[in-house]
Protein backbone atom coordinates (compact mmCIF):
# COMPACT_ATOMS: atom_id res chain seq x y z
CA UNK A 1 0.00 0.00 0.00
CA UNK A 2 1.63 3.45 -0.71
CA UNK A 3 2.28 6.06 1.79
CA UNK A 4 -0.41 8.39 0.61
CA UNK A 5 -3.05 5.51 0.84
CA UNK A 6 -2.23 4.97 4.17
CA UNK A 7 -1.87 8.75 5.34
CA UNK A 8 -5.86 8.97 3.98
CA UNK A 9 -7.09 5.96 5.50
CA UNK A 10 -5.40 7.20 9.08
CA UNK A 11 -7.98 10.44 8.02
CA UNK A 12 -10.56 8.98 7.48
CA UNK A 13 -10.57 6.72 10.87
CA UNK A 14 -9.69 9.86 12.85
CA UNK A 15 -12.54 11.94 11.25
CA UNK A 16 -14.74 8.73 12.00
CA UNK A 17 -13.58 8.04 15.84
CA UNK A 18 -14.35 11.96 16.45
CA UNK A 19 -17.83 12.12 14.84
CA UNK A 20 -18.64 8.94 16.76
CA UNK A 21 -17.25 10.48 19.84
CA UNK A 22 -19.38 13.79 19.37
CA UNK A 23 -22.55 11.98 19.10
CA UNK A 24 -21.94 9.55 22.02
CA UNK A 25 -21.13 12.87 24.09
CA UNK A 26 -24.73 14.69 22.62
CA UNK A 27 -26.76 11.36 23.07
CA UNK A 28 -29.82 12.26 24.96
CA UNK A 29 -29.30 10.15 28.23
CA UNK A 30 -31.90 7.09 28.94
CA UNK A 31 -33.74 8.25 32.13
CA UNK A 32 -34.03 5.54 35.08
CA UNK A 33 -36.77 3.54 35.20
CA UNK A 34 -39.98 4.57 37.60
CA UNK A 35 -39.83 2.80 40.62
CA UNK A 36 -42.74 2.02 41.95
CA UNK A 37 -44.24 3.39 45.42
CA UNK A 38 -45.15 1.19 47.97
CA UNK A 39 -49.10 0.30 48.31
CA UNK A 40 -49.08 -0.04 51.62
CA UNK A 41 -51.33 2.39 53.28
CA UNK A 42 -49.84 5.83 54.52
CA UNK A 43 -52.31 6.18 57.03
CA UNK A 44 -52.52 10.28 55.90
CA UNK A 45 -55.77 12.47 54.98
CA UNK A 46 -55.39 13.68 51.74
CA UNK A 47 -53.77 16.72 50.85
CA UNK A 48 -55.61 19.95 49.92
CA UNK A 49 -55.75 21.04 46.54
CA UNK A 50 -55.10 24.81 45.33
CA UNK A 51 -59.02 25.19 44.78
CA UNK A 52 -60.35 22.86 48.04
CA UNK A 53 -63.78 21.89 47.55
CA UNK A 54 -66.54 21.03 50.27
CA UNK A 55 -64.99 17.99 52.14
CA UNK A 56 -67.46 15.49 50.45
CA UNK A 57 -66.65 16.59 47.29
CA UNK A 58 -63.05 16.32 46.89
CA UNK A 59 -63.08 13.27 44.71
CA UNK A 60 -65.73 15.26 42.32
CA UNK A 61 -62.98 17.72 41.93
CA UNK A 62 -60.47 15.03 41.82
CA UNK A 63 -62.46 13.10 38.86
CA UNK A 64 -62.20 16.32 36.74
CA UNK A 65 -58.57 16.48 36.88
CA UNK A 66 -56.97 16.47 32.99
CA UNK A 67 -53.59 15.20 33.77
CA UNK A 68 -54.51 13.34 37.67
CA UNK A 69 -50.90 11.89 37.55
CA UNK A 70 -49.39 14.92 37.86
CA UNK A 71 -52.45 17.17 39.10
CA UNK A 72 -52.69 14.96 42.04
CA UNK A 73 -51.54 15.89 45.52
CA UNK A 74 -48.36 14.15 45.89
CA UNK A 75 -48.72 10.65 47.03
CA UNK A 76 -52.42 10.76 46.12
CA UNK A 77 -52.45 8.74 42.49
CA UNK A 78 -51.98 5.31 41.73
CA UNK A 79 -53.23 4.85 38.35
CA UNK A 80 -55.24 6.07 35.36
CA UNK A 81 -56.62 6.12 31.76
CA UNK A 82 -58.56 7.85 29.66
CA UNK A 83 -61.81 6.70 31.64
CA UNK A 84 -60.66 6.13 35.46
CA UNK A 85 -58.54 7.03 38.26
CA UNK A 86 -58.04 5.12 41.35
CA UNK A 87 -56.53 6.52 44.29
CA UNK A 88 -55.08 5.83 47.64
CA UNK A 89 -57.55 6.29 49.89
CA UNK A 90 -57.25 9.50 52.61
CA UNK A 91 -58.93 7.35 55.60
CA UNK A 92 -57.56 3.92 54.64
CA UNK A 93 -59.13 1.19 56.48
CA UNK A 94 -56.91 -1.48 56.02
CA UNK A 95 -53.25 -2.29 54.99
CA UNK A 96 -53.73 -1.76 50.74
CA UNK A 97 -57.05 0.35 50.26
CA UNK A 98 -57.83 2.32 47.49
CA UNK A 99 -60.68 4.22 45.42
CA UNK A 100 -61.50 3.68 41.84
CA UNK A 101 -63.55 6.46 40.30
CA UNK A 102 -64.79 7.44 36.69
CA UNK A 103 -63.23 10.44 35.56
CA UNK A 104 -65.37 13.26 34.21
CA UNK A 105 -66.09 13.72 31.12
CA UNK A 106 -66.16 9.89 30.77
CA UNK A 107 -65.52 9.30 27.26
CA UNK A 108 -68.24 7.16 24.89
CA UNK A 109 -67.75 5.99 21.32
CA UNK A 110 -70.44 7.63 19.56
CA UNK A 111 -72.02 4.24 18.80
CA UNK A 112 -72.54 3.70 22.47
CA UNK A 113 -75.27 6.75 22.85
CA UNK A 114 -78.67 4.59 23.49
CA UNK A 115 -80.24 8.44 21.50
CA UNK A 116 -78.09 8.14 18.26
CA UNK A 117 -76.49 5.53 16.44
CA UNK A 118 -74.86 7.92 13.29
CA UNK A 119 -73.56 11.06 15.05
CA UNK A 120 -69.80 11.28 14.55
CA UNK A 121 -69.30 13.86 17.36
CA UNK A 122 -67.65 12.69 20.82
CA UNK A 123 -69.88 12.27 23.87
CA UNK A 124 -69.39 11.11 27.42
CA UNK A 125 -71.44 10.63 30.20
CA UNK A 126 -73.28 13.13 31.80
CA UNK A 127 -71.69 14.71 35.36
CA UNK A 128 -75.29 14.35 36.89
CA UNK A 129 -75.02 10.45 36.49
CA UNK A 130 -71.94 9.96 37.99
CA UNK A 131 -72.47 11.42 41.28
CA UNK A 132 -74.00 8.96 42.82
CA UNK A 133 -73.87 4.75 43.09
CA UNK A 134 -77.90 5.33 42.53
CA UNK A 135 -77.80 8.11 39.87
CA UNK A 136 -75.29 5.79 38.06
CA UNK A 137 -77.93 2.87 38.39
CA UNK A 138 -80.59 4.91 36.30
CA UNK A 139 -78.07 5.93 33.85
CA UNK A 140 -78.24 4.37 30.55
CA UNK A 141 -74.27 4.36 30.28
CA UNK A 142 -74.58 2.67 33.45
CA UNK A 143 -72.58 -0.74 32.54
CA UNK A 144 -70.14 0.86 30.33
CA UNK A 145 -68.76 2.85 33.31
CA UNK A 146 -68.94 -0.07 35.77
CA UNK A 147 -66.85 -2.01 33.17
CA UNK A 148 -64.28 0.51 32.94
CA UNK A 149 -64.00 0.47 36.83
CA UNK A 150 -64.07 -3.22 37.20
CA UNK A 151 -61.22 -3.58 34.82
CA UNK A 152 -59.40 -1.13 36.52
CA UNK A 153 -59.69 -2.58 39.60
CA UNK A 154 -58.65 -5.86 39.06
CA UNK A 155 -55.51 -4.35 37.64
CA UNK A 156 -55.09 -2.67 41.18
CA UNK A 157 -55.96 -6.43 42.53
CA UNK A 158 -53.10 -7.74 40.50
CA UNK A 159 -50.78 -5.15 41.75
CA UNK A 160 -51.93 -5.42 45.70
CA UNK A 161 -50.99 -9.07 45.42
CA UNK A 162 -47.83 -8.98 43.87
CA UNK A 163 -46.74 -7.10 46.48
CA UNK A 164 -48.31 -8.85 49.16
CA UNK A 165 -46.30 -12.20 47.67
CA UNK A 166 -42.99 -10.25 47.00
CA UNK A 167 -43.00 -8.31 50.93
CA UNK A 168 -45.23 -10.90 52.65
CA UNK A 169 -44.74 -14.32 50.82
CA UNK A 170 -48.10 -15.04 50.72
CA UNK A 171 -51.69 -13.42 49.74
CA UNK A 172 -54.72 -12.90 51.82
CA UNK A 173 -58.44 -11.77 49.95
CA UNK A 174 -58.84 -8.57 48.73
CA UNK A 175 -62.99 -7.10 48.54
CA UNK A 176 -63.99 -5.46 45.56
CA UNK A 177 -66.99 -3.46 46.11
CA UNK A 178 -68.76 -0.10 46.49
CA UNK A 179 -70.12 1.41 50.11
CA UNK A 180 -73.88 0.83 51.14
CA UNK A 181 -74.27 4.11 52.24
CA UNK A 182 -72.16 7.14 50.60
CA UNK A 183 -70.55 9.90 52.35
CA UNK A 184 -68.60 11.42 49.36
CA UNK A 185 -70.02 12.85 46.21
CA UNK A 186 -68.94 11.14 43.06
CA UNK A 187 -69.05 7.35 42.46
CA UNK A 188 -66.12 5.05 43.93
CA UNK A 189 -65.25 1.70 43.84
CA UNK A 190 -63.17 0.33 46.78
CA UNK A 191 -60.51 -2.25 46.70
CA UNK A 192 -59.64 -2.99 50.19
CA UNK A 193 -57.60 -5.95 51.20
CA UNK A 194 -59.88 -8.19 54.31
CA UNK A 195 -56.89 -7.65 57.18
CA UNK A 196 -59.19 -4.22 58.15
CA UNK A 197 -55.11 -3.41 60.29
CA UNK A 198 -55.60 0.59 60.72
CA UNK A 199 -55.28 3.35 63.21
CA UNK A 200 -58.65 4.61 61.57
CA UNK A 201 -60.70 1.80 63.01
CA UNK A 202 -60.22 2.51 66.63
CA UNK A 203 -63.91 4.29 66.51
CA UNK A 204 -67.24 2.69 65.40
CA UNK A 205 -67.79 5.34 63.52
CA UNK A 206 -64.80 4.77 61.27
CA UNK A 207 -65.59 1.31 60.59
CA UNK A 208 -66.26 0.55 57.22
CA UNK A 209 -70.22 -0.41 56.34
CA UNK A 210 -71.25 -3.33 54.59
CA UNK A 211 -70.45 -3.24 50.68
CA UNK A 212 -72.19 -3.69 47.67
CA UNK A 213 -70.91 -6.77 46.16
CA UNK A 214 -69.32 -5.41 42.32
Amino acid sequence: MRLSSVLRYRSSFTLYCQSTSAARSTAIPIPPPRVRVSLAARHQPWPSMPNPAAWNAVLEQYARLHNPECELPKGVHLLSDSKCVTIFDGYEKAKYHFLVMPRYPFPLESSSSPSSASTSTSISVPSSHLTSLEALRKSPYCLRVLHALQEQARQVQEMIEEEMLKKEGWKWPIHIGFHARESMRHVHLHVISSDLISPKLKNKKTRPVRTKTF
